[in-house]
């Protein structure tokens, strides 16, 4: 779990424009041996006044496989 804010300014001719961006992620990960994980992160993102960017809530599924021999086994 991770949770993460900024608090900035943008210069906007002669003055400043606050901008907040603010991130939360929750992730899990099962390993099913030494060479494949699955997982799974889910992420919310809130912004204010920063160009291009909206809230959002991002889901990710990812597979990891390892292929080839390395220093703690031989296989």
């Amino acid at each position: 779990m991770r949770y993460g804010e900024v608090d900035t300014y943008e210069i906007h001719e002669d003055h400043l424009d606050p901008q907040k961006l603010k991130e939360t992620e929750v992730s899990l990960a099962w390993h099913s041996s030494h060479f494949t994980a699955v997982r799974f992160q889910f992420t919310h993102q809130e912004g204010t006044n920063f160009d291009g960017v909206e809230d959002d809530n991002v889901f990710t599924l990812q597979y990891v496989m390892t292929l080839g021999a390395h220093g703690a086994h031989q296989f």
